[in-house]
Parts: C-alpha cells; sequence; structure tokens
C-alpha cells in the first residue's frame, strides 16, 4: 500500500486532515475514527494517523474529495472543543502504531526489537556481522536525573557539568556506538570498508576500540592537524570571514520575525511553548519570506515519512543530546561558510568536524563538547577563526530556542546531503535517522535545559580586535582560548605584532628626509 502525502491543521472544533490522493473514485474512499487514531483507505493508497488527543463521531464529522485536484480533506471533531494537539507537523511521530505510545512516553522510550536485537542485513544491503545491541539498563539514567525529577516534575533538568566517567562497553561483537551506542560489528562487515571516507580512526583497529581510546587518537590527530600559518593568515586577512559573519542563516530571520511580531524580547518559556510556534506557524503560512521556515515543505514530510518509527529505550539521554549539539554545530558551520549554498564537500565538512560522527566521540559535558568543536573547526575546514567558531555556537543556541522543528528540519538537510554523498548515507543509518526520529517524541524542555547551559559557557562575539580592550575581554571571557590547547593567543599576538612592525616600517619608508 502507498502511504500518501498529507497535512494536519486544526481549528477549536476539528482536526483538519489533507491527503493527495489523485485517481480516485469517490466512491471507493473509506475512512474511519477510533479514539485516537484515523484510518484513510482507497487502493492503492492506506493510511493511519495517531493523535495525541481523542476524536469522536458525533455526525459532525464530513469530508470532501476535489476529483480535478486529487486533494481529499477530513473534518476530525475534537472529543474535547478547545483542547490544542501538539505536533502535528511531526510526520514520523502521527504514523506510529498506537501500541508504540509515542505520544505517552516522551520521557524513556522503547525499543522495539525483537529479543532486544535486530539483525540490519536488509538495511545494509544485505551484509553480514552487523546488528544493533539494545540491551540496555535504564537504572543509571533514573538515578541521574532522580533529584531534577523531584525538584520539577513536569520538565527534565540535567545537570551539564557533572563528569561521567565512559563505561567500558565490551561484548562478544565488540565496541559500541552509533546512535544510542547500539550498534557493533559495522565497520568488520565488507560495508566498513566505505567508511574510510569519513571516519577519522583506523579501520583495521575501531571495533575494539574504548571510547578513551578513540578520544586520544582524536585529541592527538588534531594537535597534528593544527597549522599555525593557516591559523595566523585567517585571523589577519579575514575579509571573507568578516562576511561570512555577517550572514543571517533562515533560523535566525524567523527567529527576529517571531519577536518582532510580538513587539518585545520573547521570555525562553515563551519561545519554547509548543502551542505559541504551532501559531506562529499558521500564521505565517501565507508569507513569500522566511517566517514560515519553521513549516514543512512537502520534500521535507516525504522524509519523514520514509524514515521508520521506532521506540527507544534511551541508555543516557544527556550524552544523546550532546551528540545531537555535536551534529548541529558541525551542520551550521557548513550553513554559515556556504551561506545556505552547499557544495561537493559539504557532507565532508560536517563529518569532519562532527567528531560524534567522525571518531564515533560520546561527550561528558556541553565544555567538553564545545571545547571539540572549536578544536575540529581550527583543524579542518578552509576557515579557521576563532570569532567563527564562536559565531556557529551561537546559531546552535538560536535554533535549540526554536525548539525541535528547526532541529528536524535541519537533520533532514543532512539526511538528503548525505544521502547523495557516496559511502555517506551509512552515517543516517548509524546516526541522522535514529535522531530524526527520537527527536520528534522528546520535550522542548530537554532543548531549553541544554541551549541554558551553552549559552552560560558561550563568550561574547567581538566583531572586530579592539587592542585597547582585547586584554579585559579576555579575562572575561567564560571559555578561555587557551582551554582549546592550540597556542591561538600567542599566534595572534604575534600575528599583531608583526602587523604594527610592518606599518611602522612601511611608515618609516614613506616618511620624507628633513632638508637642511
Amino acid at each position: 500500500m502507498i502511504t500518501p502525502l498529507f497535512e494536519v491543521e486544526q481549528n477549536d472544533e476539528y482536526v483538519i486532515v489533507k491527503l493527495r490522493v489523485p485517481h480516485l473514485k469517490a466512491s471507493k474512499i473509506e475512512f474511519t475514527i477510533d479514539i485516537d487514531t484515523f484510518f484513510f483507505h482507497a487502493n492503492p493508497y492506506f493510511l493511519r494517523l495517531v493523535f495525541p488527543g481523542e476524536l469522536i463521531e458525533n455526525g459532525k464529522e464530513k469530508a470532501d474529495y476535489d476529483v480535478s485536484a486529487g486533494i481529499f480533506i477530513a473534518h476530525l471533531p475534537k472529543k474535547q472543543q478547545g483542547l490544542f494537539f501538539t505536533n502535528l507537523d511531526m510526520t514520523t511521530k502521527l504514523l506510529a502504531k498506537r501500541s508504540e505510545s509515542v505520544w505517552q512516553t516522551p520521557g524513556i522510550e522503547e525499543i522495539n526489537l525483537t529479543k532486544n536485537k535486530i539483525d540490519l542485513e536488509s538495511q545494509f544491503n544485505n551484509q553480514n556481522n552487523i546488528q544493533i545491541d539494545s540491551e540496555i539498563d535504564n537504572d543509571n539514567l533514573l538515578n541521574q536525573f532522580e533529584q531534577e525529577e523531584q525538584e520539577e516534575e513536569e520538565e527534565e533538568n540535567f545537570d551539564w557539568e557533572i563528569e561521567q566517567q565512559l563505561p567500558q562497553q565490551i561484548s562478544i561483537t565488540g565496541q559500541k556506538y552509533g546512535f544510542n551506542n547500539a550498534f557493533s560489528g559495522f565497520f568488520k562487515s565488507s560495508i566498513g570498508d566505505c567508511a574510510a571516507d569519513w571516519l577519522c580512526l583506523p579501520l583495521d583497529l575501531v571495533e575494539n576500540l574504548s571510547p578513551q581510546e578513540r578520544n586520544k587518537i582524536r585529541f592527538d590527530s588534531e594537535n597534528e592537524k593544527f597549522n599555525e600559518e593557516h591559523y595566523a593568515a585567517d585571523f589577519m586577512l579575514d575579509e571573507e570571514i568578516q562576511e561570512i559573519l555577517k550572514y543571517e542563516p533562515e533560523w535566525t530571520i524567523t527567529n527576529k520575525q517571531i519577536q518582532k511580531k510580538q513587539n518585545s524580547t520573547l521570555s525562553p518559556s515563551d519561545l519554547f511553548n509548543e502551542e505559541f510556534i504551532s501559531n506562529n506557524n499558521n500564521n505565517n503560512n501565507n508569507n513569500n519570506n522566511n517566517s514560515n521556515w519553521l513549516n514543512f515543505t512537502n520534500d521535507e514530510k516525504d522524509t519523514l515519512i520514509k524514515l521508520i518509527n521506532r521506540d527507544y529505550i534511551i541508555d543516557d539521554k544527556k550524552s544523546i543530546l550532546l551528540g545531537l549539539l555535536d551534529i548541529l554545530y558541525a551542520f551550521a558551520y557548513n550553513h554559515r561558510t556556504t551561506m545556505g549554498d552547499y557544495t561537493v564537500e559539504s557532507a565532508w565538512t560536517i563529518t569532519r568536524l562532527a567528531a560524534s560522527l567522525s571518531c564515533l566521540a560520546n561527550f561528558r559535558s556541553v565544555k567538553e563538547l564545545i571545547i571539540s568543536s572549536i578544536r575540529r573547526t581550527l583543524c579542518y575546514p578552509l576557515y579557521r577563526h576563532w570569532e567563527l567558531s564562536i559565531c556557529v555556537l551561537y546559531d546552535c543556541s538560536e535554533l535549540l530556542t526554536l525548539g525541535k522543528r528547526a532541529i528536524v528540519k535541519c537533520l533532514i538537510a543532512i539526511i538528503k546531503l548525505f544521502n547523495r554523498t557516496e559511502n555517506y548515507h551509512y552515517l543516517n543509518k548509524l546516526f541522522i535517522d535514529h535522531y530524526c526520529v527520537w527527536i520528534q517524541s522528546i520535550s522542548d524542555s530537554n532543548l531549553q535545559t541544554l541551549n541554558k547551559k551553552l549559552i552560560s559557557l558561550l563568550p561574547p562575539l567581538i566583531t572586530k580586535f579592539n587592542p585597547t580592550t582585547c586584554s579585559i575581554n579576555i579575562n572575561h571571557l567564560k571559555l578561555k582560548k587557551r582551554e582549546i590547547k592550540f597556542p591561538i593567543e600567542q599566534i595572534e599576538n604575534e600575528a599583531r605584532e608583526s602587523c604594527f612592525e610592518d606599518q611602522y616600517s612601511d611608515q618609516n619608508e614613506n616618511e620624507t628626509p628633513k632638508s637642511l
């Protein structure tokens, strides 16, 4: 059966479902309501949508089919009029089976795997030795967040400063990696050779490398890759980088327009209110500018429909959220430096900057993640500049502010980019597809908590160097340059001194000798 393209809207009385189902006879169309579930069937189309609230068959339900346009519109009465249904544009979530209960369990999910294991043979072109192992202990998660849950029941708070010890996850199939540390054995298969295009770890050893060993290899590689001359050149000759810093991505424009419409600066609680965001999207439907960027395009909806819905038992939600931020940083850097016009190098750039992808890294704190992101930005891409790195972190903060809709759009862009880049589509199977499904079912309060911690660590963004205030600014940075473990302050000082000496030398040469 074919799953049709669809859109869902709502008002106080109805949930309105619009389907694109061309070339049908109206007499062959069947639809029904069962508590919170809508069923549609008309050969060859079938659609089942599970809503976060109850519907009712009370004689007010109605449907229309435009034969010429091939559009079917159903008005489904709400059992409780005036009740706002959240996240109706989260397509993968709506397509879930009722038994999967994605609406009722936003915190800890349960992965639907036979005997807690899945053979990924079919997903990786019938290759062997690839398994998902979801034998995960929930006790660590419950213990970690027990205190926060007692303080605030409705919002999950994380202690983003606590240093966690990475466990030795040794199994008969080797070390674990990927989303939720659920994969092992991938690099032992013949497909593993394809990972050479994006993996920054030795292929022959990666299956047996512990998280600590991966981190050491990553750190040593970054130290070896850092080029002082490249950094100095970008620091002094930064005209092109300054233009990149002026660029405003779509999410920045959207954020400004939301605040402008409110005629005041929004509080974080306003920006994370799902009803506010959804209502804002509905109000922007008729605009031809970036104010409706949060709405999913038909192409994006089609991508969400194709994703396989899963329930997840999350071992360490904090680590997964940190991995998400790592990927968002890499995406935001590529988006800003290409000004939204992606290149053939974009997949490489994103993968190389995201240590969670290229080095299978697991982060223990927001600060550790920020340091890793900046270090890799100063080592690998074309533009290696401190202010640019900080600017991208602010980009990430704005994405988190806009909530999971904005993040899902970024993840969809990565999925499409990786799918059209040779050998990179395996990263979707290991990471991005799962992130895109999982993020739809979590609360925006998780992203708000992460964003607050990120903002608390961000140094101020100074668009131009001011020698009279530089020492003061450096002393007040929340994240010190020296914590990056590269001699960037020394390089900058030497570059300035060299520049001043050259200017002084040129000035002396241009002076006219005094006549006797």
